[in-house]
């Protein structure tokens, strides 16, 4: 809502990897606050649930008597949030986000045993500027660098270099230090 300084936004995702699946819907709000007129800053919240499932019969066990390997599937449903802010000045953009903000531990629980997962609290910042490479075509690039840190994981940074024409179409690379 541009005219009010606000975004408003729904987010609705499926993730699932090895015997973990996660689906998820956030409402989101979001303020720009200007500085002047060449300087902004926006902050934002969102706030939702996450329906976290193990499904067990896809584990590849060797021993299947180990008491806590389960036989039926896991299901917990847990309240999440991420925040965000922004500065904007020109073509720069600089960004700092705390996604997975409650930082919950998610319980199942079935007699004496007790398994869980951590949705753990990271700390991410990016940076990006946009470099315009052909007025003419409108053609521009848009360097950026991500580096992101959760608690117990080590530190991680991505370069990207995109690249942009007419606003309408994207293409770019990217390099996660010490992964891909």
């Amino acid at each position: 809502v541009k005219e009010r300084k606000i975004g408003l936004g729904l987010s609705l995702f499926n993730d699932q990897v090895d015997i973990f699946s996660r689906t998820g819907l956030y409402s989101s709000y979001s303020y720009r606050f200007a500085i002047n007129s060449d300087h902004e800053i926006t902050a934002g919240l969102s706030l939702g649930v996450i329906d976290n499932k193990i499904d067990y019969s896809r584990a590849i066990v060797t021993d299947i008597n180990d008491p806590l390997i389960y036989s039926d599937n896991r299901r917990k449903v847990t309240m999440d949030a991420n925040f965000g802010v922004g500065y904007f000045w020109k073509d720069l953009r600089v960004g700092f986000s705390i996604p997975q903000l409650l930082g919950n531990k998610i319980k199942y629980l079935e007699d004496d045993k007790n398994v869980y997962t951590l949705l753990k609290r990271h700390f991410i910042l990016s940076g990006q500027y946009k470099i315009m490479i052909s007025e003419k075509n409108e053609i521009s690039a848009l360097p950026s660098i991500m580096m992101r840190y959760a608690k117990g994981t080590p530190f991680q940074f991505d370069i990207n270099a995109n690249f942009d024409w007419k606003d309408m179409v994207r293409a770019g690379i990217s390099y996660r230090f010490g992964s891909a």
